[in-house]
């Protein structure tokens, strides 16, 4: 078209039928382009403005990470310094406990135990629950094996402490376990004994008493700390105070003793003859 319009130009006398055969293009080409060039215009700031909008967007979704990032971090920060103190709690309580080398002699006698054949064969094998013999009550108790717990604990209900003759005593509450009657203990305090429990840092104050227990045909005063274990299923969780040397344990199974735990053992020679045992009977200290 461009091409008609220069040789028509070039003409010396355009006729007037090349006038009206080229010009009328020519027109329509100029307005269509006049037409055209306003919409390339205006389409350039509409796809700017779209994409700066989506940018924007981009740029908020990566602040808000940010943001939840640093706050993740924070809360891990926090966590870390509360791990890290009670970690130094613990590390302090060992170092001020005079068992702490007599837990690593038991521990490394336990290791030399089984690779010995022998002291196998001489130890009692006992299920991960088990019954065991209250001679001061002379009954049965539903009780849990621990190897992870030192001392061995009882379920002990409205603990009290006193004073008979100069010396510190503790009064407390068995339950039964058919009938749920109380049954009242009176033993000697042996100690105060701070135990460590994963729900809490600062540990628990309990006290510590010596009593006579059966499991099987092993007998043994043991050290026990009262405490109110009436949310556990088990009245008695035993420790390694009293497996240590005598017991194994089997975790996969369970009573294997119930047989012999029906039966009410002989008492014990050395068992103390000061205790008092009394059914649902209050005794005022002295």
């Amino acid at each position: 078209m461009i091409q008609s319009l220069l040789v028509l130009i070039a003409q010396p006398r355009p006729t007037h039928m090349m006038i009206r055969t080229v010009l009328p293009p020519v027109i329509a080409l100029t307005l269509t382009g006049c037409a055209l060039m306003p919409e390339q215009f205006t389409s350039k700031p509409a796809a700017d403005e779209a994409r700066l909008s989506a940018m924007e967007t981009q740029l908020s979704q990566c602040l808000s990470q940010d943001e939840d990032l640093l706050r993740q971090r924070q809360q891990q920060t926090r966590q870390l310094k509360r791990q890290n103190a009670s970690l130094k709690r613990i590390e302090k309580i060992l170092a001020a406990s005079p068992t702490a080398p007599d837990e690593l002699q038991t521990a490394a006698a336990n290791t030399e135990n089984c690779a010995n054949p022998q002291a196998v064969e001489n130890k009692l094998l006992i299920g991960a629950r088990e019954q065991v013999w209250m001679a001061d009550i002379e009954l049965a108790l539903p009780a849990r094996v621990d190897t992870g717990a030192q001392t061995s604990s009882l379920d002990a209900r409205n603990i009290h402490l006193f004073e008979r003759d100069g010396d510190k005593w503790v009064r407390f509450d068995v339950v039964h376990p058919q009938n749920g009657s109380l049954i009242s203990i009176e033993r000697e305090l042996e100690r105060m004994a701070r135990v460590l429990q994963s729900n809490n840092d600062e540990g628990e104050r309990r006290a510590v008493v010596k009593l006579p227990v059966a499991i099987g045909p092993l007998r043994q005063t043991a050290e026990f700390t009262l405490s109110d274990r009436a949310h556990l299923d088990y009245q008695i969780l035993i420790g390694r105070n009293i497996l240590k040397d005598m017991m194994l344990v089997d975790v996969s199974r369970s009573n294997l003793l119930s047989e012999r735990a029906d039966v009410a053992p002989a008492v014990l020679e050395d068992e103390p003859k000061t205790a008092s045992t009394e059914m649902n009977t209050e005794e005022s200290p002295n």
